[in-house]
This record gives structure tokens, C-alpha cells and sequence, in this order.
């Protein structure tokens, strides 16, 4: 076994996916306290977006299609990834929004999102990890996929 791959059962997860997780983890584990906090004692449900490309300056050109209470927030790793906090969204509308960014990037960028998952959150009895987790293992099923299945899709799920 390489020294780049983590054999548990059927479960392989290279060295570069384990340090996404660890990333996502890292990254996200504040914002997403504050936002169980928010939906806890307001009802302000949440969705993130988590999207990839290989666009020059993809973080700038996101920069200019979130809305002002969105989030971005770049996760580090050897692709360019970032997660998009959305208050006040749905699914449905976490999905548009994806939805209109990966047009945008067919349109003004002639490219395509490498992958793109939404995921709500609309209660609070999940914990920090158990979302950002959940968010990874969707991330990863998307990215195990062959390129041309997910070419301009959306992989949408909700926690409620």
C-alpha cells in the first residue's frame, strides 16, 4: 500500500482527500457554530455551497456573485475549493444559486465547476462536525465521480 492512501474495507481516501477534510474542518467549524447558534434561537435556516474550479481568479469572480450575507470562505488544499455560506436559504434556493453560478461560469468563463454540492441546514440538533462532515462526504462522492458525470451538475441534500 502507497503511503498515500488509507485502506479501511472498500474505503480509500488519498492523502489529498484526508487534508480536504481536515481543511473543511478547520475552515468551517467556526462559521457553521455561529450559524447553528442563529438557527437555534432565531430559525434562520442555512445552506452552503461548496464549489471547485480551475477558473483564473475564481475567488475574486465569486466574490462578485454572492450577495452581501453570504460568506466565502476559501478552503485550502491542492484544488482551488471554496464553501459559500448562504443565510436564509433553502434548498431550493441554495440550488438556484448554484444553479446561476455555474451558468455564469459556461458563460463569462467558457468553463465549468469541477464539482459543485449544496447542502441545507434547517435544524439544530445536528453538531458541528456531524455537518461539516456530511458536507465532506457529499464533497467526496461528487469528486470520486468520473469528471464527465458531474460536468455542470449540482449534488443537493438537505439536513433537517
Amino acid at each position: 500500500m502507497s503511503s498515500e492512501t488509507v485502506k479501511r474495507g472498500k474505503v480509500i481516501y488519498s492523502e489529498n482527500e484526508l487534508l480536504v477534510g481536515l481543511e473543511m474542518i478547520e475552515s468551517l467549524k467556526k462559521i457553521t457554530d455561529l450559524m447553528l447558534y442563529f438557527l437555534d434561537r432565531e430559525k434562520i435556516k442555512f445552506s452552503y455551497i461548496l464549489i471547485q474550479s480551475d477558473t483564473d481568479d475564481f475567488e475574486s469572480w465569486l466574490r462578485g456573485q454572492k450577495r452581501e450575507t453570504d460568506i466565502l470562505i476559501p478552503i485550502k488544499g491542492n484544488d482551488p475549493l471554496y464553501a459559500i455560506v448562504c443565510q436564509e436559504t433553502d434548498v431550493e434556493g441554495g440550488y438556484r444559486f448554484a444553479e446561476r453560478i455555474t451558468r455564469l461560469l459556461s458563460i463569462e468563463k467558457q468553463t465549468h465547476p469541477i464539482s459543485c454540492n449544496v447542502m441545507t441546514v434547517s435544524s439544530s440538533r445536528y453538531t458541528v462536525h456531524q455537518i461539516i462532515f456530511r458536507l465532506y462526504e457529499n464533497y467526496m462522492k461528487t469528486n470520486k465521480q468520473d469528471p464527465s458525470e458531474r460536468a455542470g451538475g449540482i449534488d443537493f441534500s438537505s439536513l433537517s
